[in-house]
């Protein structure tokens, strides 16, 4: 991928060409890899029902996506009941840019995560099944292509996490949050290029101050 290649004239022992793929390992508890710095593919942390801690402090760039729980498009056997992991907070301190998608999917006791340095993802971040989500942060500036979708977390009450987010580069995804009955933390959202969908929300409110230009569909659904 471009990131892969942008990188590639420095490439040492703390990098890879290919794919991290962590999976299915019923007892794994601990993963530290602490020089991993850059990774050519994919990184894949999925089904990990005992990993409570993962530390990847210099990861700073991966040429696809970076997906942490389960993903059942990468394996049509996998069911719906396979775990995803034990992690109760992530942090990827050094990460700036994801040639795919981030996914935080299926992870029952997260409950926060942190992209500090995040600047660029090329095919969108996707929040989805984090029942003990309550808070999340993304650097200021980040361009976070395709789509932001946060879906089914239901312990988020607020969206402080995308209060650095001006504009959304694709579509913006807000739905099936239970206790989310405001918008606070999209004070700050000028501009949607794609669509604006909020549904399944407990939403009272509705919010958004500084919006001005939404490039698809505005949704509001079943509130």
């Amino acid at each position: 991928t471009r990131y892969w290649r942008d990188w590639s004239s420095d490439v040492c022992s703390s990098d890879l060409g290919g794919d991290l793929i962590i999976r299915d390992n019923g007892q794994l508890q601990r993963l530290a890899l602490p020089l991993l710095r850059i990774v050519g593919g994919a990184v894949l942390v999925l089904n990990q029902p005992r990993l409570s801690e993962l530390e990847l402090p210099e990861l700073t760039v991966t040429g696809d996506h970076v997906i942490i729980g389960r993903h059942r498009d990468l394996d049509a056997a996998l069911s719906d009941a396979s775990p995803g992991s034990a992690l109760s907070s992530v942090e990827l301190g050094a990460l700036r840019a994801v040639g795919g998608a981030i996914v935080f999917r299926n992870n029952p006791k997260l409950e926060q995560f942190a992209l500090p340095k995040l600047s660029r993802v090329g095919d969108g971040l996707l929040v989805e099944q984090n029942r003990a989500l309550t808070q999340f942060s993304i650097a200021g500036g980040a361009k976070i292509l395709r789509v932001i979708r946060l879906d089914d977390n239901d312990a988020l009450t607020h969206l402080a996490g995308l209060s650095n987010v001006l504009e959304a580069q694709g579509d913006l995804v807000l739905t099936n949050m239970d206790a989310l009955k405001a918008l606070d933390g999209l004070q700050n959202l000028r501009k949607v290029k794609g669509r604006l969908h909020i549904s399944n929300n407990q939403l009272r409110t509705l919010d958004l101050p500084a919006l001005e230009t939404i490039g698809a569909t505005f949704e509001i659904l079943d509130h």
